[in-house]
This record gives C-alpha cells, structure tokens and sequence, in this order.
C-alpha cells in the first residue's frame, strides 16, 4: 500500500513538474521558428524568420529557463532579405548564427 502511495504521489507531482505553457514572442502572423536551443544557464535561444513573400526580417530571442524574454533582436534593412538558417552555442557561452542576406 506505501508503494502505490509513493507511486501515485510521485506521478502527480511529476505531471506538474514537466508542465508546459504555449507563450508567443511575436505577434506576427508570418514569423516561422527555425530552430531553438537549450543554452549554457538552461534557457532557449530561439532564431525565426518572416514566412511572408520576402522574407523581410529575421527575429534572435533569448529566454531564461522559464520561458521569460532576456533579450531579442531583429535584423532587417530595407532593401535585404534575411534569412537565419542555424545557431550553435559556442564553448565561451556565445553562439553562432548561420544564415544569408539577398536583395530584394
């Protein structure tokens, strides 16, 4: 009887450990997430691009363990396309950015 106890108890806090909750970073229709990371401190870095026509801008979200935004940064200019294809953290805790720039 301990046991089912211990496994029933254990199930339920384990179910709302691993909760997860849906959080939108953009309110653009068109911005697609190309890919996300785990970082050195246990947050995400998220890379996206604009899904429209041209893609006019590309997004670089970094986020703490519980999904809150530490820092972002668009890149864009007006007469580039920018597209972010991969990220990599580095061994010194930065990251590198793989994409390509085209005009318009």
């Amino acid at each position: 009887m301990k046991n089912l106890l211990f496994l029933l108890i254990y199930f339920f806090t384990l179910n709302f450990t691993f909760a997860q909750w849906p959080v939108i970073y953009d309110d653009n229709i068109n911005l697609l997430g190309t890919k996300i990371i785990t970082t050195y401190d246990n947050g995400f870095l998220i890379i996206g691009n604009d899904n429209g026509y041209f893609c006019s801008y590309s997004k670089i979200i970094k986020t703490d363990v519980n999904g809150a935004v530490l820092w972002a940064k668009t890149i864009s200019d007006d007469i580039h396309q920018f597209l972010l294809l991969d990220i990599e953290e580095t061994t010194d805790g930065g990251f590198i950015i793989i994409g390509e720039k085209d005009y318009i």
